[in-house]
């Protein structure tokens, strides 16, 4: 009988191995699998391992799939195959412990390498530099992170951008905490009757206190100078500082609660200072103009648009910079007469306090008021900013810039006067 396939030769035991000779290889398992009970029970009890079965006879036939095949057939076979020795190889995706560390020869490549040598040194007392080892760190980078060693230029990771964001945040923080004050403030108490009282309080105490001992006459201008101590420069440090704080500084934008505030604080002097004139200069007309034409930009700023603080604080700032030495400088003007030191403080100042008025109404006034107009005639504020709003700003400033360079003007050429007039009296 021949099988399909295999032609007409025969097949013969006499060279094929009995059956008990041929073993299969040991396979090598990881040490974390586990044993099985008989053999934890022969470990437990020292006994020696059960004898092997013994070997099959030889005429026993070998079971084939094709049926049953004659003994002869299997006489091609000269010596048994055995297969190559298998080897389990295992990917931990975890770092390997004591119980489930694989074999030597099974660890990758890069497992057998050297650590890495650590990038930064230790300076010594006796001024030798040691390397740092990994293991003295205290708090572990990323091994992405440690592995990269090589020089080239500083790039920024994520530890650097982080801190960046870090500091970021807290100036955001902190500028966030005012805000909120700020809120919290104008939510509980309305400032402009506060500051109104204020100012009324400062006013009263400088005309019956600290000037009580100058005559009918200067004590009025003396209050109102008082009263203007206690606005110009606050108005100049407060208003800087809510132009500074907010992120979005531009000719539209929305006010703040803490520019809301600067505003009624200003709004409260002017109110307090127009009284004033009302009272005791009410043919003042210049001064009366001037405080209501300043009251109707702060007003519509802070009440009727609540956008545009920016600017309306901006024209603050350089209007009041130079109110402290204008105040020193009128206070002497107008005792001058009778007091020797107020005349030579009147001389100090003229020509020092008259450079600098002019420099801020003559050159930055101009500079921002044109930079104000091109944007607002542009029509970018118009959505936010009524026209016949902004337009009426630009006519205020501009008269006001304008006024104030002829009031320096004048001042300029009476010292030119007199100085030229002393002059005169010397040679002659």
């Amino acid at each position: 009988m021949s099988l399909p396939g295999y032609g007409p030769h025969k097949l013969s035991t006499s060279s094929c191995p009995p059956p008990s000779t041929i073993a299969p290889p040991p396979i090598p398992l990881p040490a974390h699998l586990p044993t099985s009970p008989n053999k934890a029970r022969l470990s437990s009890s020292g006994s020696s391992p059960p004898t092997p079965l013994p070997p099959r006879a030889a005429h026993t036939p070998i079971p084939s799939t094709f049926g049953d095949v004659p003994d002869s057939s299997l006489g091609e076979i000269s010596a048994p195959i055995t297969p190559p020795p298998a080897q389990l190889v295992v990917d931990l995706p975890y770092p390997p412990t004591e119980r489930s560390t694989p074999p030597q020869e099974t660890l990758r490549q890069s497992q057998l390498d050297p650590p890495i040598q650590h990038p930064m040194t230790t300076r010594l007392r006796d001024g030798t530099l040691k390397p740092r080892t990994w293991s003295a760190t205290r708090h572990p980078l990323p091994l992405a992170l440690l592995s990269h060693t090589s020089a080239g230029p500083f790039e920024s990771s994520c530890y650097s951008q982080a801190f960046l964001r870090f500091l970021k945040l807290c100036f955001e923080h902190e500028t966030l905490e005012v805000e909120n004050s700020m809120e919290a403030l104008n939510s509980s108490v309305p400032n402009l009757p506060v500051f109104f009282s204020m100012f009324i309080i400062i006013y009263l105490i400088a005309y019956f206190c600290v000037f009580r001992n100058w005559s009918p006459n200067h004590r009025p201008e003396a209050s109102s100078c008082f009263i203007s101590f206690a606005h110009g420069t606050p108005a100049v440090f407060l208003a800087a500082f809510a132009i500074f704080t907010h992120s979005q500084r531009g000719f539209a934008s929305a006010n703040t609660n803490f520019q809301n505030m600067v505003l009624d604080f200003s709004i409260a002097y002017f109110l307090m200072d127009l009284l004033h004139y009302l009272i005791f200069f009410p043919n003042d007309v210049l001064f009366i103009a001037h405080h209501l034409a300043t009251l109707f930009v702060f007003v519509t700023c802070r009440y009727l648009v609540f956008h545009g603080a920016f600017a309306v604080l901006s024209l603050l700032v350089l209007a009041e910079v130079t109110s402290a030495c204008q105040n020193t400088w009128t206070l002497a003007n107008a005792r001058r007469a009778d007091m020797p030191t107020a005349a030579k403080l009147y001389r100090f100042l003229s020509p020092p306090f008259y450079a600098f008025y002019s420099v801020v109404r003559g050159l930055a006034g101009p500079l921002f008021v044109y930079e104000m107009g091109v944007f607002y005639f542009s029509g970018a504020a118009d959505s936010v900013i009524p026209r016949w709003v902004w337009v009426s700003w630009m006519i205020v400033v501009v008269t006001a810039i304008s006024v104030s360079i002829l009031w320096i003007s004048n001042l300029w050429l009476e010292l030119y006067r007199e100085r030229t007039g002393k002059v005169e009296k010397k040679m002659r």
